[in-house]
């Protein structure tokens, strides 16, 4: 029987024991005395030595086991053999693998320093090992083989058959976009009446016009976590015409103190909670808007953590002694754009110039300038990137880097450096440093709900297509941009209109002007303002 290795619970045979299957193997007697007879299916079967190898062999290690140590497959394993990257493996003298102690340190400073025994480079993804899982690899007992796939399945039948069949062939897995029911999403588990569950309905196919999937989802899933919390703190039917002010105030503590949501989170609960009452109020479903004076709530800023400049030039200098090109400009990238490890999974090479690097989509598209050390470390990484077919600046083993890719290589260097550094570490530490820039140019737009009446809403903003989008997220009427003017020093003069606009101000930035006059006369002070 073999032995199970303590940590990884893996069967291996020691050399007593090898030495023993080889004597059984040359007397065809079994340790129990019984003879047994071994035919060889191989025509250029190596024959066996007439005289047993001794036990006292040198410390080695056979490539399944190597490629547990690096953490990844043997086919890969064999892959980066063939290619050269790694030594190729010995033979013993019955022709099985194994690497010695001096391929096995050759393989290692491989993995580490990142570049090949041919001098190429190469580089790893760590994999996380379940450490919860020990018994992964006892024998599945037939009561779970029903949670194994049909393909896994259909094989064991084949073996069990023993059959010389070809083994049964499956297509590939191909995925599969479900629909998402907002609908049943929103009203899932809850106790509601059923004319409620149509106005409910209603609500939900109306939003589906004007927001997108994120939007939706976010905001059945809060009315639905608020109907649920009706049902359940207050034990009694979902009856939106029945619901107080009192009932949303004690919602939104119950999110703070018992479910632990952060202050944002709450606050977001409660905007669209409001927006849904809001919908009600307007199609006359209720007489009053219950959400329509609840506050949301405000936290108090606290500084994030940073990095001081004297440790973060040991941590620059340690980067740069582990001659890995591809952390180096993710470092560098982050620290001086402060971008997300999202906006690096989607960097392309059209992203990329010869001074300026762009952040995000074709419609809302954010380039930056980068220092000469950071175009110098991207300019490296690229020339010593793999080829592949992908587009992407960075990719790992198996193809492009995701977030969770990103997330792994920060682990790895927390090791290695013995610092924590995460991506958002780095990123506060840029906010910090970073003076703030007032932007001076923009646009002055007038926003509204209807054209030919108020109210109107005359602000200004970099990007008023944002703007527009994110006031929409709370509110349920359809919001348009009626104009836009582009003006040079627009804080100034978002002052002076204001002002000028005073005796028509209902709340925040909305006034009870009609668009049209507001155009008009917005097109009046600009022209004297550049005067």
């Amino acid at each position: 029987m073999p032995d199970y290795d303590s940590i990884t619970h893996l069967p291996y045979f020691d050399t007593v024991k090898q030495h023993q299957i080889i004597l059984v193997r040359q007397t065809n007697t079994g340790i129990n005395n019984k003879a047994i007879i071994f035919y060889s299916k191989r025509k250029d079967a190596v024959a066996y030595p007439k005289k047993v190898p001794a036990c006292n062999e040198p410390e080695r290690i056979n490539p399944s086991g190597m490629a547990r140590t690096l953490g990844m497959g043997r086919s890969r394993l064999y892959q980066l053999i063939k290619e050269g990257i790694f030594p190729s493996t010995s033979r013993d003298s019955d022709q099985r693998p194994y690497f010695t102690k001096d391929q096995q340190a050759q393989i290692l400073a491989v993995y580490k320093n990142n570049v090949g025994i041919n001098g190429k480079s190469i580089f790893f993804n760590p994999k996380k090992i379940n450490k919860t899982n020990k018994n992964k690899h006892i024998k599945t007992s037939t009561k779970k083989i029903a949670s194994i796939t049909p393909q896994i399945r259909s094989r064991i039948k084949w073996l069990k058959t023993g059959t010389k069949s070809d083994p049964p062939q499956h297509p590939k897995n191909k995925k599969v976009n479900h629909p998402y029911n907002y609908e049943l999403k929103a009203s899932s588990g809850v106790y509601l009446g059923e004319k409620d569950q149509l106005m409910l309905s209603q609500f939900v196919k109306a939003q589906k016009l004007n927001l997108k999937h994120n939007t939706l989802k976010a905001i059945c899933e809060d009315t639905r976590r608020f109907m649920l919390w009706i049902n359940e703190e207050k034990n009694k039917k979902v009856i939106f015409n029945e619901i107080t002010t009192q009932d949303v105030v004690d919602f939104q503590v119950y999110l703070c103190s018992q479910v632990g949501f952060s202050i944002s989170t709450v606050n977001r609960n409660l905007v669209l909670v409001r927006k849904f009452f809001g919908w009600l109020e307007d199609q006359e479903g209720i007489s009053k808007n219950p959400a329509s004076k609840v506050k949301e709530m405000h936290s108090t800023k606290t500084i994030p953590e940073v990095i001081d400049q004297d440790k973060l030039d040991e941590i620059i200098k340690e980067i740069e002694k582990q001659n890995d090109p591809r952390f180096s400009s993710i470092f560098h990238l982050i620290l001086e754009t402060g971008c997300t490890t999202a906006e690096l999974t989607k960097l392309d090479f059209s992203d990329i110039s010869e001074n300026n690097v762009s952040f995000g989509d074709k419609d809302n598209k954010l380039t930056l300038p980068l220092s000469p050390n950071c175009l110098g470390l991207l300019s490296d990484w690229l020339e010593r990137r793999p080829p592949t077919e992908s587009t992407k600046v960075f990719i790992g083993c198996r193809g492009p880097l995701t977030q969770r890719g990103f997330n792994a290589i920060f682990d790895k260097y927390s090791d290695i450096l013995g610092v924590d550094i995460s991506a958002k570490l780095i990123r506060d530490t840029f906010t910090f440093n970073k003076k703030p820039i007032k932007i001076k140019q923009g646009f002055v737009y007038i926003i509204c709900e209807d054209i030919e009446n108020g109210p109107t809403k005359i602000g200004i903003s970099k990007s008023p297509q944002k703007r527009v989008s994110t006031l929409q997220t709370g509110n349920y009427r359809k919001l348009i941009i009626y104009e836009k003017m582009k003006c040079e020093n627009m804080i100034t003069f978002e002052k002076f209109l204001h002002k000028q606009f005073e005796s028509f101000h209902l709340s925040g930035e909305w006034f009870d002007i009609k668009p049209n006059d507001a155009s008009n006369s917005i097109k009046k002070y600009l022209e004297m303002f550049i005067k």
